[in-house]
């Protein structure tokens, strides 16, 4: 249900930025503007209809992808947040009763923006340049990861188990985004770190399950001294549950679903919470 909520202000969101662009004074402003909120409306209702089992998506660029992914996520409900306040603020008003002095617009002979008009341009297109700005800068990192080298103090940790290696490796999210060569360089970054125990914590797919496949292929090459143990997110939850849980066990991924394992590391029993 709150993703259902969720897809409904996003869709809701996009014809209020549509209907805001019509209002520009500028008839460049209102076709462009329109053009984008019609494009980002049509863009969600393709990533929509594929994950009922076609492949739609796979006929969209990926730095359009991303674009849509990031305008819808991350700047659309902010600015529908701000326009809800701003009319609560207006709505306030009228009921106290407030009288505002009218509002005088300069005489423009056309030849430039009135002050009102270079507000409400600046407010109406500063969203959709920083979702393409973000767009574009994503892109060119979409096919790197990072890896972060902790050391975690543990009180009264038994000694043969000081300077344990884990290797925490999560949110894969192989889909539209990570697919390829990156993930061949995950497996070989991962295994080059010789880690006693590698764990996997979840969102192995982005949300498809023709995905899984690929993740469960890169999971079978990773490579630990004790155990590869995993747990699911909720991405891999997102299609179908029950088919990701029997493909991962057929697939060979055991996955600890609130539940625990009993392993030995070191010559030292250990316990492992999933």
């Amino acid at each position: 249900m709150p993703f259902v909520i969720l897809l409904i202000l996003m869709a809701v969101g996009d014809v209020l930025w549509w209907r805001h662009a019509l209002q520009q004074p500028r008839r460049w402003m209102r076709w462009m503007g329109g053009i984008f909120a019609t494009f980002q409306l049509a863009g969600l209702a393709v990533i929509l209809a594929s994950r009922g089992g076609t492949a739609l998506e796979e006929a969209m660029p990926r730095p359009l992808h991303s674009m849509i992914f990031f305008w819808h996520l991350l700047v659309l409900l902010p600015w529908l947040a701000w326009r809800s306040l701003g009319g609560l603020g207006v709505l306030a008003r009228k009921l106290a009763r407030t009288p505002q002095p009218p509002e005088i617009s300069p005489v423009n002979g056309g030849a430039g923006f009135t002050r009102r008009e270079f507000l409400g341009a600046a407010a109406a297109f500063t969203p959709p340049l920083l979702t393409l700005g973000a767009a574009g800068v994503g892109e060119t990192q979409l096919d790197d990861f990072r890896v972060r080298r902790l050391i975690v103090p543990v009180p009264d940790l038994p000694p043969a188990l000081d300077g344990l290696t884990i290797a925490h490796i999560t949110d894969l999210h192989v889909g539209r985004f990570t697919r390829g060569r990156v993930l061949e360089r995950i497996v070989e970054e991962a295994n080059r770190l010789d880690a006693d125990v590698v764990a996997l914590t979840g969102d192995f797919i982005n949300h498809s399950l023709r995905d899984l496949p690929a993740a469960l292929e890169l999971v079978r090459a990773l490579r630990a001294r004790s155990v590869v143990a995993a747990c699911e997110g909720n991405h891999d939850l997102f299609e179908n549950p029950r088919i990701f849980y029997r493909d991962c066990e057929r697939g060979g991924l055991p996955l600890l679903r609130g539940g625990l394992a009993d392993l030995t590391v070191r010559g030292q029993r250990v316990q492992l919470l999933g």
